[in-house]
């Protein structure tokens, strides 16, 4: 059962719908579990569903972070997303850029707990607001295993987003190599060269290390801030002046949609299928 829907709700699927019109996974996932609507936009809202009510996997988790965070509370004029991003020896699940960076580690009711508190100091290495996304059957547990500066948010039976604990400040880890190592080379360059006005002049071999030693000379806050605004930038000049397109999309897909390199008229044109299949 895990195997076939893990598999329905990935960028595979999704340029299968736009590049021939169906999804294969959709279709044998609706004949397995005995969904009967007949257009494929009505079937992807109903294995959505199922999966709300019987297997709440870590993509679930991820589009409803989407849907109420990024596209609800706030907006992709001002708010962008990651997923899955390498700090320290970890990989954030979520991370949603607004005035600040807030990290969201994902704990389903099919997880385990084993690696949280390691998680959570590796993140701690590069952001100040750190938090788990859980099932209420975890909140217990999750108190006693992490600091008191770690928000919980719990995914409610009706699939809402409740705050349970909210994040304190928590800016006494940060490490300057964690932070550096999440840039990529055009993010540091432009960094150190508004910083300091120009750039290393060192062979090839020396090239990062030297950006490193230059980037490392600005205080930690300094370091975090840039980190932070360049990470930013990744997902918002996307979709900056889009949330239409971004709402008109369905809601079960969203999350796959925004992380994706369709362009603009590609969105639209699987906009435009789903409307057709559903008609």
């Amino acid at each position: 059962m895990d195997i076939l829907l893990n598999r329905v709700f990935t960028a595979k699927e999704l340029d299968s719908l736009v590049k021939y019109k169906s999804m294969k996974y959709v279709e044998k996932a609706t004949e397995r579990y005995g969904i009967t609507s007949k257009d494929l936009a009505t079937q992807i809202k109903d294995i959505y569903a199922y999966l709300g009510n019987h297997h709440r996997n870590e993509y679930f988790y991820k589009n409803q972070l989407l849907n109420n965070i990024v596209l609800g509370r706030h907006s992709p004029n001002t708010t962008s997303a990651l997923r899955e991003v390498p700090v320290a020896n970890s990989i954030a699940d979520f991370l949603v850029m607004n005035g600040k960076a807030q990290v969201y580690e994902i704990k389903t009711e099919l997880d385990t707990l084993q690696r949280l508190n390691r998680q959570i100091a590796d993140y701690y290495k590069a952001f100040s607001y750190v938090n788990v996304i859980t099932d209420k059957k975890y909140v217990n547990k999750i108190e006693k295993i992490v600091n008191q500066d770690v928000g919980i948010f719990t995914l409610t039976n009706r699939n809402q987003i409740h705050i349970e604990r909210k994040p304190q400040l928590h800016s006494q880890n940060l490490d300057s190599k964690v932070l550096f190592k999440l840039l990529r080379k055009p993010e540091f360059e432009k960094i150190n060269k508004e910083k300091f006005g120009e750039l290393p002049k060192v062979g090839a071999s020396k090239y990062y290390d030297a950006n490193y030693s230059l980037f490392s000379t600005l205080s930690v806050s300094e370091q975090q801030k840039s980190v932070t605004f360049a990470l930013k930038q990744r997902n918002l000049n996307r979709f900056k002046g889009k949330a239409s397109l971004l709402k008109e999309c369905p809601k079960e897909l969203r999350e796959l949609i925004y992380f994706s390199k369709l362009k603009d008229q590609q969105i639209e044109t699987l906009i435009n299928i789903l409307k057709m299949k559903e008609g």
